[in-house]
């Protein structure tokens, strides 16, 4: 467990070291030795923090060659294409079966802005793709720490576990005002629903082999789902995308279970 120690170390330090400090200067106005603005132009440099971990951990604990298997499972684009069908379907289905739930109970959802000029789509999912989220983490979350805690505590316990860290690690984020994502909204919300998606990844990275490619679209699929279809927005169409994601869970769990009995 050395190299997830290692790999959580770095991580928080880069992240945490560099979003804190820039809360702070936000509620203060100012840092010890002036060093506000350099927090404020450094903390958008904090979510790169698990990607650098995966990259250090892995020279450190197998040097290049371990550098390099892991930069080359970002680009294992080689699996059926029932598993990239399931990747672009599977969180419109539930964000946006949430939404349309929400809209057949009376609720008035508007749509995401990018509905507004959807020309934009392919440049927002591009966006997301490199900047919001997915290349920043899944070298971290499942490149490093998934292929280790598997061997270790097997299949449940290991989405339990990355779905918690996850979701904790984006704490900061939930104390600035322009992260509206996140902002003044309660944190259990997003750690349920970063280990109840932890099984989704789990599951699809079994399936392509440890793809971390199929991760960085599957995590792109869930933000930018959620940027098409504000579900987080309706207190109702939020409350729906709850029993919709556990009963997925559900059937990971039997399916495993049915596979260990095999």
């Amino acid at each position: 467990m050395a190299q997830i120690s290692t790999f959580l170390i770095i991580t928080w330090a880069w992240s945490w070291g560099l979003w804190w400090p820039y809360v702070v200067y936000l509620r203060s106005g100012s840092l010890p030795f002036g060093l506000g603005p350099f927090f404020e132009t450094a903390h958008q440099w904090a979510a790169w923090g698990p990607f650098v971990a995966a990259l250090a951990t892995a020279i450190l604990f197998h040097g290049v060659g371990g550098l390099k298997s892991l930069l080359m499972r970002g680009v294992q684009v080689k699996f059926a294409a029932k598993y990239y069908l399931l990747i672009f379907l599977l969180f419109p289905l539930l964000i946006g079966g949430a939404y349309a739930l929400a809209l057949f109970l009376g609720q008035e959802i508007a749509l995401g802005e990018a509905w507004n000029a959807p020309q934009i789509l392919p440049i927002a999912f591009l966006f997301i793709f490199f900047l919001g989220g997915p290349l920043q983490e899944e070298f971290g979350w499942r490149g490093t720490m998934l292929p280790i805690l598997l061997e270790k505590i097997g299949l449940t316990l290991s989405s339990l576990c990355i779905g918690l860290v996850w979701g904790i690690w984006h704490l900061p984020l939930f104390f600035m005002p322009a992260q509206s994502f996140y902002y003044e909204r309660p944190i259990w919300g997003l750690v349920l629903s970063t280990t109840l998606i932890s099984f989704m990844f789990t599951w699809l990275y079994k399936r392509t082999n440890g793809s971390i490619w199929a991760m960085l679209l599957l995590h792109t699929m869930f933000n930018f789902t959620h940027y098409m279809f504000p579900t987080l927005e309706n207190d109702v169409a939020a409350t729906l995308l709850w029993p919709l994601q556990f009963l997925v869970v559900a059937y990971i769990i039997w399916d495993w279970h049915q596979e260990r009995e095999n």
